[in-house]
């Protein structure tokens, strides 16, 4: 995990890490080896852009804003997520139904053959699973994905269908500091029409701001996270 963080912040500022002497780089970091470097980013206690910093000095200030962030993933999950009764190599997996994000209460879920899923305390999925056979775990989220995480968070936004309205709603989440992801184009009713986002935030404040940006525009008649699956 340590080596792919490495790896993918290297790329972020368009410098091939095959052709950087990572070895190098870890001694004048403190690390006795590469290998070492590589376990203390990956258990999150140095930070990829501290590598770029000591490599090539000045370059990591190409990677602005969430080019420097952790993308929560499956792979980032034990870097992310913590909990008491979590098992050491345990695979971890993100709900596909709610998207959580930092900031949200998150609850874990022993799925057979796959691993623990991790689903927001108020992911609509969670009914399934009532009155059945799953170990249920409470999580936290660990510093790192407090303040050095993105995540993706899906809105769903009713807007007139009309010419310009998709450009107001990306502006409001331009202007917000995100990124959008993908848009769907949902179902169409009358004047309106359904559009789903999938937004990067770094966390859950950032998605609620940005739900208030888009209510407030006068073409949207609702916009609501989506926490189960669409």
């Amino acid at each position: 995990l340590g080596q792919r963080l490495v790896d993918h912040v290297f790329r972020r500022v368009g410098i091939d890490p095959v052709s950087v002497a990572l070895g190098d780089i870890a001694i004048k970091a403190g690390f006795s080896d590469t290998e070492s470097l590589y376990e203390s980013v990956g258990r999150g206690r140095f930070k990829p852009a501290d590598v770029i910093e000591i490599a090539f000095p000045g370059s990591s200030g190409e990677a602005k804003g969430y080019g420097e962030k952790l993308s929560l993933s499956d792979a980032s999950a034990p870097l992310l997520v913590s909990g008491a009764d979590l098992t050491p190599g345990l695979s971890i997996h993100m709900g596909r139904c709610c998207c959580p994000l930092p900031g949200d209460r998150i609850i874990g879920v022993h799925m057979p053959e796959i691993g623990l899923v991790v689903h927001t305390s108020y992911c609509g999925a969670l009914a399934e699973f009532e009155g059945e056979d799953h170990e249920w775990v409470d999580l936290r989220w660990t510093e790192l994905a407090k303040t050095d995480a993105v995540a993706v968070g899906r809105v769903k936004v009713t807007a007139a269908d009309r010419k310009g309205v998709l450009v107001m709603l990306c502006s409001a989440v331009t202007e917000a500091n995100a990124n959008i992801t993908r848009i769907d184009t949902g179902d169409r009713g009358g004047d309106f029409v359904d559009l789903i986002f999938d937004i990067e935030v770094e966390d859950v404040k950032r998605l609620t701001q940005i739900l208030a940006a888009f209510r407030s525009l006068a073409v949207v008649d609702r916009a609501e996270r989506l926490l189960e699956r669409a």
